[in-house]
C-alpha cells in the first residue's frame, strides 16, 4: 500500500509539470547500492545476487533520489519471483 502511495504522489508531482532536479549519478555506486539494500532479502529468499558493472559506465545526469527506484524495482521483482 505504501508503494503504492508513493508512485501515485510520484505521478501527482509530474503532472504539475515539476523538473526534476538532476545531477550526476555514478551508474555503478547506484547499483550498488540497490543490491547492498536487497541482500537480506535475498537472503530470505535463498537467492544470490551477482551484478557485474563495466567500471567504464561513468555517471549520468538524472534525479538523484527517482533513479534508484529502477534498480530497486527491477532487482526486487527478481529475487521476489
Amino acid at each position: 500500500m505504501e508503494k503504492l502511495v508513493r508512485m501515485l504522489l510520484d505521478l501527482a508531482w509530474l503532472e504539475e509539470d515539476n523538473r526534476l532536479d538532476t545531477e550526476a549519478v555514478d551508474i555503478e555506486e547506484m547499483v550498488d547500492v540497490s543490491v547492498t539494500m536487497l541482500e537480506m532479502h535475498a537472503a530470505r529468499r535463498k537467492v544470490t545476487v551477482e551484478v557485474e558493472v563495466d567500471p567504464t559506465t561513468g555517471t549520468m545526469e538524472a534525479d538523484a533520489l527517482r533513479l534508484p527506484q529502477i534498480p530497486n524495482n527491477l532487482l526486487g521483482n527478481a529475487i521476489k519471483y
